[in-house]
């Protein structure tokens, strides 16, 4: 759920049809990368900049338990949210976040929110539907950053917009890098982490990968979860490319940076079923669940993957009945495990 994008100056070929290009932007850009720092509850907001979804979750029912129009209960409640994309839960927080802009039109964290909802309402609804909102996303990023520019969680989703988004539909590299100039006598390293953001964007993987290398994220959590899935899709372009050696060395660098965390493992398993080990795929998705954010990743799903890798049905089926039995699922991992399962059954069920 990054903003980042594959666009390049020239604009590459997946973005000269406009629509396909804008849809698979804003597949990207939904809000994971680039959370604004818009919760003034200091509980609410570690557990957001942690990217602890679940806890946020929790944290924000009880507010609004006890004050449905607690406005930090509903943006904690909607950035919660979206970490599962489901349109039925997110309509109610579209309509909070329209009337809290209507009501605080200079109130930077609602459109910072209005603009992450309607980004997964534009992925959910197709490629017109992504078209169609596209101006809207860009106008509340635009006006969260002129209301609030020392912000460096709103800083970076808007450079993650303007490189995710076609230049025709409003993306521009030119103005992601001064997004970052801007900052770097700043904070250093958070510059650094939007010079990633950019090399990723630039496709220049040698150096996404050197200021991987160079990243010291300390204490701030925000940077912490902001490289994960800077790993994460510097990774998934070595697997693509079949670097083996490349993807576990940048994974195994993941795991020393935060060994806390579960990313680590995880990637580490999804590389061991791409190249056929499913066993230790199982051993590492087994290690991954023992560790700090694996609520938030499918590891049920893999799990069934990797012993369908073996040969092993039963125990596939009942990774898959895990998953879909969970309270939270991401809607296009769902979709893909009710497949698996039906194709377990020969297409029944």
């Amino acid at each position: 759920m990054s903003l980042m994008s594959r666009s390049a100056p020239s604009m590459p070929a997946r973005f000269r049809s406009v629509l396909p290009g804008l849809l698979t932007a804003l597949a990207l850009a939904l809000p994971g990368t680039g959370r604004a720092a818009v919760l003034s509850d200091p509980t609410l907001q570690a557990l957001f900049a942690a990217g602890q979804a679940l806890e946020l979750e929790r944290a924000a029912q009880a507010r609004l338990g006890a004050d449905a129009n607690d406005l930090q209960g509903q943006m904690a409640l909607a950035l919660a949210g979206l970490e599962w994309g489901r349109q039925e839960a997110l309509e109610p927080s579209l309509r909070q976040m329209q009337a809290c802009v209507e009501r605080q039109p200079d109130f930077a964290p609602c459109h910072y929110v209005l603009g992450s909802v309607l980004s997964v309402q534009a992925v959910r609804g197709g490629a017109l539907k992504a078209l169609s909102l596209n101006a809207r996303i860009r106008q509340h990023l635009q006006r969260a950053f002129e209301l609030d520019p020392r912000s460096y969680e709103i800083r970076s989703a808007l450079v993650q917009y303007y490189l995710a988004v076609p230049m025709l539909a409003g993306g521009s590299h030119s103005k992601a890098r001064s997004l970052e100039l801007d900052w770097r006598k700043v904070n250093a390293e958070q510059a650094r982490m939007l010079r990633i953001f950019i090399a990723l964007g630039d496709e220049d993987w040698a150096d996404a990968e050197r200021e991987l290398k160079a990243l010291r994220t300390g204490p701030d959590p925000r940077l912490a979860f902001d490289a994960r899935v800077a790993y994460g899709q510097l990774g998934r372009h070595f697997v693509k490319d079949h670097q083996w050696d490349r993807a576990r060395k940048l994974y195994e660098q993941l795991m020393r940076d935060q060994p806390r965390q579960a990313s680590g493992a995880y990637l580490m398993s999804r590389l061991a079923q791409d190249q056929g080990r499913f066993d230790e795929a199982i051993d590492w998705l087994q290690r991954a669940r023992r560790l700090e954010g694996a609520e938030l990743l499918p590891l049920d799903q893999r799990l069934g993957n990797a012993y369908e890798g073996l040969g092993d049905k039963a125990q596939a089926r009942a990774a898959y009945e895990r998953y879909l039995g969970g309270s939270h699922r991401h809607q296009r991992n769902e979709q893909e495990v009710r497949r698996s399962l039906a194709a377990l059954d020969g297409g029944a069920g």
